[in-house]
Formats: C-alpha cells, sequence, structure tokens
C-alpha cells in the first residue's frame, strides 16, 4: 500500500477502532479506522454523542408507536 501524509510516521504507532457490522445475525464486514491520538478522545465524544442522539430519537418513535 502506498503511504500517504495520514501515515504515522516510522516507528510510531497510532491507534486503530474497528467498527463490526452485522445484518441481524450475519456478520457483513469490519470498517477499520486509524486514529490520531491527539483527536481521538474528541473523535470517540463526537461519535458517541451521534450513537446517543440517534438512540433517543428511536426511543421516541417507540413510545410514539404504542
Amino acid at each position: 500500500m502506498a503511504s500517504t501524509s495520514l501515515d504515522a510516521p516510522a516507528g510510531v504507532t497510532r491507534p486503530v477502532v474497528f467498527f463490526d457490522i452485522n445484518i441481524g445475525e450475519t456478520p457483513a464486514g469490519r470498517i477499520k479506522i486509524g486514529t490520531s491520538t491527539r483527536t481521538t478522545t474528541t473523535t470517540v465524544a463526537l461519535f458517541f454523542g451521534h450513537i446517543l442522539a440517534g438512540l433517543w430519537t428511536w426511543m421516541k418513535e417507540m413510545e410514539a408507536d404504542e
């Protein structure tokens, strides 16, 4: 694979996050996300914020359907 400006410098490792995707109970794939140690905390906070907002919306829709 070709090196890009996003690659870590030689001798430096960066955290990697895996996002496994299932359709029902069937594994559908994995997304591999390389992160920067400077921005990982902010990125994770934003990501989980979006997930929680989605869950809240889903819960409100479920309540409305009852």
